[in-house]
């Protein structure tokens, strides 16, 4: 774990031809100190204080792409090889040279911007890594626009959310990721996805981003030794910050504006909370600050760009941005190389390491011996010569690259001139000169390197116990889950058991009614037969008005009368049709709610069950067409019993008058 600052550089933009045109009474006067420190003198009776601001570096209108790209943001560029994450981002006011900075003009090689150049330098560093390490790259590309994530490599993929995982920490969802396989097809991607991103022209800007983003690249490799790293490097632009009276946005303009301002806004109130070390800082408060979290106070290397305007009308944006970066730059992060070492790397890892010890080892045992024995005056063993030349002339090699081989090669000649001439035992002192000296160097050299090994060796079992540990706790967790899963499917089969007597119950109430309905229409047609032979009756009875009835006829029609009484029952059937369709429907309503209450049981324990849903689909459907037919049925039977109501009142009419007539023909 490293403990490092947020990097802060300042780069001051050249005038532009409209602000040279433009005349400000307001002088401003911007010094440039060491590379580092910038002050600003002014006449302006507003803008009072030390305007004195000290950075990581300080770079001038002068500044030309390459030197601003080498000496401000390549170190965070490098270290992503390495398996950091890495985050650049420009700040500053519309117009102030954000994008200038961060893409400039993509073809030309003298104009790209720190993106293209990362892109260059990452495949660069490829190529010179060690051999043997296999390495992939993939990038990322999107917006944030009126407080929505959008990607600019699919412009369908809209309205992403934001998710968190020990894994994948803070990303979004559903993100366009492509692999590539040199910097021109990052080239391409940066070119397609900047063409999807949206601008509007405003007076400060006639191309102005009107929205935040952010092209990711990240590179994940394996070594020769089977460790994976991982880096990943943020290169955000972001929206510049606007003054309504300045920018004359309107509409639509001024909509984004204000969520330009609201998102920037809250990126201040998180640098301040950071800064101020306050134990919440509002990081959820917008989309921007969500997706920078682990930039600002995470596992992230982070340089901040601070684009600022030299010229007097922007002064107090540009002050403000100064003051901003400032602020940002005493912010700590605590950053760890993102490496995975599964525990097969581990134990190799540790084997090698082993065996190199027990080597160093046996070669230092070895010349300790070979010089007891030259000390007693004793000759060596010529197997006991090689062995040690050998294993001294080796680890020599290791310890200075060479140089000690160049004097075995010197001590190799003498022996031979000492053999040839004869003075070889007089030699001794001088053989045991050098080994001493071999001797020497190989344990200054090796020493140190015996402990770190162990050191190594140590740190790596201890990983290995972590992973272990891990590794048990993820089977413990298992189980858990597998005795959860267990538990739900008991539950499961007890509600599709309850859904099953649910139906049968439906089914049986569904039998009953439809019983009854048949009756019902089985008295509705004999009521219309009645009917039938009433109208019948009164007509023939109508043809007659003017002949006395006969008593046969009248007792006819006090028969047809009592009819009445047949539809007073089948008003009383229909009234018990329809309590019983109402006991129907609290039934099947309290049949529902079981149903529900099983599928709200279903979405807590988040058990995807296909058959069930599908089960309770079909059996609601079969319900509802169920009431569907109900209710047509008692409509329809409500509307035969108003018809034959009303032909009764009818024939009752007419046999009032026909009575009427009788009487009156009586009376005559």
């Amino acid at each position: 774990m490293v403990s490092t600052n947020i990097r802060v550089v300042a780069r001051f933009r050249p005038i532009n031809a409209r602000e040279i045109a433009e005349s400000v009474g307001m002088k401003v006067d911007i010094k440039y100190y060491e590379g580092t420190r910038v002050e600003i003198e002014t006449n302006s009776m507003s803008i009072l204080g030390d305007n004195k601001y000290t950075f990581d570096h300080v770079f001038g209108p002068e500044t030309t792409q390459v030197d601003f790209y080498e000496k401000s943001c390549r170190p965070v560029v490098d270290d992503v090889l390495k398996g950091y994450n890495g985050t650049i981002f420009a700040y500053g006011q519309t117009g102030a040279g954000k994008s200038w900075s961060m893409m400039g003009a993509l073809n030309s090689e003298e104009n790209k911007g720190l993106m293209p150049r990362a892109a260059n330098a990452i495949f660069q560093l490829i190529q010179e890594s060690e051999e043997g390490s296999e390495f992939k790259v993939s990038c990322s590309y999107l917006e944030i626009y009126n407080e929505s994530i959008q990607d600019l490599f699919n412009t369908e993929n809209k309205n992403l959310g934001i998710r968190e995982s020990p894994d994948k920490g803070i990303h979004v969802a559903e993100l366009t990721e492509q692999y590539v396989g040199s910097e021109e097809e990052i080239y391409q991607l940066m070119e397609m996805g900047s063409n999807n991103r949206v601008v509007s022209f405003t007076h400060m800007n006639a191309t102005s981003s009107r929205s935040h983003s952010v092209f990711i690249i990240r590179v994940e490799q394996k070594t020769p030794m089977g460790i994976s790293k991982h880096g990943k490097l943020n290169l955000v632009d972001l929206a510049g910050s606007e003054k309504i009276g300045k920018t004359g946005a309107t509409g639509q303009t001024l909509e984004e504006a204000k969520k330009i301002n609201q998102s920037l806004s809250t990126l201040g109130q998180c640098i301040n909370a950071l800064v101020e070390k306050k134990g919440h800082v509002p990081y959820r408060d917008s989309k921007l600050t969500r997706v920078l979290q682990e930039s600002l106070g995470g596992n992230s290397k982070t340089t901040m760009i601070c684009a600022c305007s030299p010229h007097p009308f922007n002064l107090e944006e540009t002050i403000s941005t100064l003051k901003f970066g400032q602020r940002a730059k005493s912010i700590k992060l605590s950053v760890r190389v993102n490496a995975v070492k599964s525990s097969k790397e581990l134990q190799a890892i540790v084997e090698k390491l082993t065996i190199q010890v027990k080597q160093l080892k046996k070669s230092n045992a070895n010349l300790l011996k070979g010089i007891e024995l030259l000390k007693s005056g004793k000759e060596l063993p010529s197997e006991m010569q090689n062995e040690i030349l050998s294993a001294a002339t080796e680890a020599a090699n290791n310890a200075s690259q060479g140089s000690i081989k160049k004097k075995e090669g010197d001590e190799n000649e003498d022996e031979e001139e000492e053999e040839e001439d004869g003075t070889g035992p007089s030699s001794e002192p001088l053989r045991l000169a050098q080994l001493q000296v071999q001797l020497d160097n190989v344990e200054a050299k090796y020493k140190n390197d015996i402990e770190i090994l162990e050191e190594e060796i140590e740190e790596m079992l201890t990983s290995n116990n972590i992973m272990k540990e891990k590794y048990d706790k993820e089977v413990e967790d298992r189980e858990s889950l597998e005795e959860e899963l267990e538990s739900i499917l008991d539950e499961n089969d007890k509600l599709v058991k309850k859904l099953e007597d649910a139906e049968k119950e439906i089914q049986y109430g569904r039998k009953e009614i439809e019983s009854e309905l048949d009756e019902a229409l089985k008295t509705i047609e004999e009521l219309e037969d009645n009917v039938v032979d009433l109208e019948k009756q009164i007509r023939a009875a109508r043809e007659n008005a003017n002949l006395k009835p006969s008593t046969g006829t009248v007792n006819d029609f006090v028969k047809n009368i009592s009819d009445a009484e047949a539809r007073g029952k089948v008003m009383a059937e229909l009234n018990a049709l329809r309590e019983n369709d109402k006991l129907q429907k609290e039934l099947i309503e309290k049949l529902t709610n079981e149903l529900n209450r099983a599928q709200d049981g279903y979405k807590e324990e988040k058990i995807s069950n296909v058959e069930q849903d599908s089960a309770i689909s079909q059996h609601e459907e079969a319900q509802k067409r169920a009431m569907d037919k109900l209710n047509k049925q008692v409509e329809l039977l409500t509307q035969k019993i108003q018809e034959s109501e009303r032909d009764a009142k009818e024939n009752e009419d007419a046999m009032m008058e026909y009575e009427t007539d009788i009487n009156r023909s009586e009376a005559h």
